[in-house]
């Protein structure tokens, strides 16, 4: 879509099971993640057997797992299933209410889109133009691709150039939402 300077713009939404699984892994373990993240809303009470918790293994697989879908994020990443060794066994003997846990927030992800009857729909395009209104600057072209993940709080880090992670909260309240985008736009180099 062109902003109001004309530059043509993009944002592209996307949920990936492949990170909502590893984060609620990540959390069941008590593993840090390179980015911070806060822990999964809602949460997932995992069956972790005591003699697993702790072992170095499990974290090193664990970790190359994170690294592989933050690498492709989004719907196409199909890492999970492959898993193998002990975090491969945890994955596989939980995955169904990962799976059911995790098509629940896609599915809140959806629901937060679509438009309230008898209220106006904010869109990007009219916030970008009433920033230039405001401001008087005219913010370039750009693309974004934006993961949404089922993270507690209102979660917006820029992971690297035009990749964004933000937690499904923030992107159901629009304005918040797009303010950060705005932001993330006015501060970023042309």
């Amino acid at each position: 879509m062109p902003a109001v300077s004309g530059a043509p713009w993009s944002v592209n939404l996307d949920y990936s099971h492949d990170l909502a699984f590893a984060l609620a892994i990540r959390d069941a373990f008590g593993f840090a993640d390179p980015l911070g993240l806060p822990r999964i809303d809602p949460p997932l009470t995992l069956a972790v057997g005591q003699g697993v918790r702790g072992n170095a293994e499990i974290e090193r697989q664990w970790r190359s797992w994170w690294d592989l879908a933050m690498a492709s994020p989004g719907h196409e990443s199909h890492v999970a299933p492959t898993l193998d060794g002990p975090l491969g066994e945890v994955v596989r003997g939980n995955s169904a209410e990962i799976l059911r846990w995790s098509s629940d927030r896609k599915r809140e992800l959806a629901r937060s889109g679509t438009p309230v009857a008898g209220q106006p729909r904010t869109r990007l395009a009219d916030v970008l133009r009433e920033h230039e209104q405001a401001t008087g600057v005219r913010i370039d072209g750009f693309r974004l691709k934006v993961i949404a993940l089922p993270v507690a709080g209102l979660t917006f880090l820029p992971v690297e150039a035009g990749l964004i992670a933000a937690s499904i909260g923030l992107i159901s309240n629009r304005s918040s939402y797009f303010g950060k985008i705005i932001s993330y736009l006015a501060q970023s180099p042309g």
